[in-house]
């Protein structure tokens, strides 16, 4: 939504929004880790699923057992024990349950979710000029971002650029695991005009150290990347479109793959002006 705001000028109402779910993500992340939060909600929901395995939910509160995880990657799913009802495994982890370690990791992300406040799109400024010339305006934007990752979090730094002709984007990404940090740059161009307007190109492109392996507790970097392009034919307020991305392995946010993919996309978008 940010980026439709900055790049196409809608004045949609979406300032409420944004709060609305930033504040949902940080206060979700925090109360994970209160155990005078979730252990209640965890009793409650075991006492009332019972011993039918149907109405459970897949892991409970993700952030729990996200941390567990972490910490513990081959520890055997059996061991998180027996429902209460006594039918199949006890999926959802309490805060109480975690070590002091994985409480205070927990806590820790939780705390630099407020990070993700740090933007002018929240308090009403889509875009800012920054210079005018004789061809039009240039407008700018920035936004923080601490996002949870396979392997700890990424805090990056996003730029959003806009000239009278292009749109552009770029992100500074500094990856963190337990115990060391790598860095990431990713780059976009955005509906770039061919044809008479009529087709509009946009290309994305990332290049990364991570840790090997997506590993919580290594120092050891691992090199990857990522090349998406997206073309798309203007038919009034129809767009139809098509899109191919490929990555290496590595973590990307709002890609499911972790290991080397190639992905088609395909669809139609509706833009009104």
């Amino acid at each position: 939504m940010q980026k439709n705001n900055f790049y196409y000028n809608q004045t949609l109402p979406h300032i409420p929004l944004y709060w609305l779910s930033t504040l949902n993500a940080i206060t979700y992340v925090i109360q994970s880790a209160s155990a005078e939060d979730f252990d209640p909600l965890i009793d409650e929901a075991n006492e009332k699923e019972g011993a039918d395995i149907s109405k459970r939910d897949f892991t409970g509160p993700d952030f729990t057992a996200w941390v567990s995880a972490l910490f513990n990657p081959d520890r055997p799913y059996e061991e998180r024990g027996i429902h209460p009802s006594g039918v199949g495994i006890n999926r959802y982890i309490k805060p109480s349950e975690l070590s002091t370690d994985e409480l205070a990791y927990l806590k820790r992300q939780g705390n630099l979710q407020w990070i993700n406040l740090l933007s002018p799109h929240l308090f009403g400024f889509p875009k800012i000029k920054l210079k005018s010339t004789a061809q039009g305006d240039h407008y700018g934007n920035i936004a923080i971002r601490h996002l949870l990752t396979s392997f700890g979090n990424d805090i990056c730094l996003d730029l959003f650029y806009q000239t009278p002709k292009n749109n552009y984007f770029f992100s500074l990404h500094n990856f963190n695991n337990l115990n060391a940090s790598f860095f990431g740059l990713e780059g976009a161009v955005i509906d770039r005009p061919f044809y008479f307007n009529k087709i509009m190109v946009s290309g994305r492109g990332m290049v990364w150290t991570q840790p090997r392996n997506q590993s919580f507790t290594t120092s050891d970097a691992s090199l990857g990347g990522l090349l998406s392009i997206r073309s798309a034919f203007v038919l009034g307020a129809w767009w139809p479109y098509f899109e191919i991305e490929a990555k290496t392995k590595g973590w990307v946010m709002g890609n499911v793959f972790l290991e080397e993919n190639i992905s088609f996309r395909g669809g139609m978008s509706l833009r009104f002006r």
